[in-house]
């Protein structure tokens, strides 16, 4: 289902996570996600509701203050928690419901519910994913996070040995009928080298979506930033902007960069900083606004040889 062009970024974001394609199939060993078809449909239902929502973001907005934080995995478990709650259907149970023994915590349920027209109770591991890659290297410990202690193969590990097995802990199961299913909610997406044809590039990891969002990176200092279009400006996306494809209104923002803009901004963002930044290149559309239209990860020249240990945001530092 294709992005619509909502006014509001958490709109936009919810519809995002809703709609947009897993990272991987559903053919990985051990990791259970969403029924397909369920998916589409439950998404295609809730067209109206955020059409609706767009017009009116009060009740989202108040939300997401409730649930203010600087963590993209949070931000994005309070938008799907968000949208299950107000389903028709479906009951949530809990986010984020912490699992433990004696008085030691194991982890957390990041959303338990109860699905009618599934006729379960269902525990979604959630994650939201940014991973680059070199390819032809379909193995997943070769796709790595602008962080590179993180990578696809220590991801799913975890995913598969620690996190859906919560699902099993007594806590999931209290007062269900059957025993709680697991299933993990995997989106994000994967970034091609920049020299070579990222945008069909058909080199991804093994069990990578077919339709996978995906986008260019390359390290600073080795060549300038892609360009469609010689009128195409560029955006130093905030962390808790990673979600949707960027847009914003034409002639109110302040932080639209040039090509050369951009090369100055991030020679002065890795002279101090290791982390990385996530850039959108935007073009101005028929409805006034500035739309994304690729989106790439420039990191450190050294990458992955650097990782940054406070997991910077690299908008705040582009300024």
């Amino acid at each position: 289902m294709p992005d619509k062009a909502y006014r509001h970024q958490l709109v936009r974001d919810l519809q995002w996570l809703i709609s947009s394609p897993p990272l991987l199939d559903d053919g990985v060993p051990g990791l259970p996600q969403p029924p397909p078809r369920w998916l589409e449909q439950v998404a295609a239902e809730t067209l109206p509701w955020l059409d609706a929502l767009d017009r009116d973001c009060t009740e989202l907005d108040a939300w997401m203050g409730r649930h203010r934080t600087r963590r993209l995995g949070h931000h994005a478990e309070a938008l799907v928690a968000f949208w299950l709650m107000r389903h028709p259907g479906i009951t949530v149970h809990g986010l984020r419901v912490a699992v433990g023994d004696r008085g030691v915590t194991r982890g957390d349920l990041d959303l338990l519910f109860s699905c009618a027209s599934r006729h379960q109770r269902v525990h979604w591991e959630m994650a939201v994913k940014f991973y680059l890659g070199a390819p032809p290297q379909p193995a997943w410990e070769h796709w790595i996070a602008p962080d590179p202690r993180d990578n696809l193969a220590t991801k799913l590990q975890r995913i598969i040995a620690h996190q859906l097995p919560l699902g099993r802990h007594p806590i999931a199961n209290q007062g269900a009928a059957q025993a709680t299913h697991s299933e993990a909610f995997l989106k994000g997406w994967l970034f091609y080298p920049a020299e070579l044809n990222w945008r069909s590039c058909p080199s991804a990891p093994a069990h990578a979506h077919p339709r996978h969002r995906r986008g260019w990176w390359l390290r600073h200092g080795t060549a300038d930033a892609p360009q469609a279009a010689r009128a195409s400006r560029y955006l130093v996306l905030p962390r808790l902007a990673w979600l949707s494809p960027a847009r914003c209104p034409r002639g109110r923002h302040a932080g639209l960069l040039s090509g050369r803009e951009l090369q100055a901004a991030l020679a002065r963002h890795f002279a101090e900083h290791v982390h990385g930044a996530i850039i959108a290149e935007v073009q101005s559309d028929s409805e006034g606004w500035w739309a994304e239209v690729a989106r790439g990860v420039v990191v450190h020249p050294l990458w992955p040889g650097h990782a940054d240990p406070g997991g910077g945001d690299a908008e705040a530092s582009l300024r």
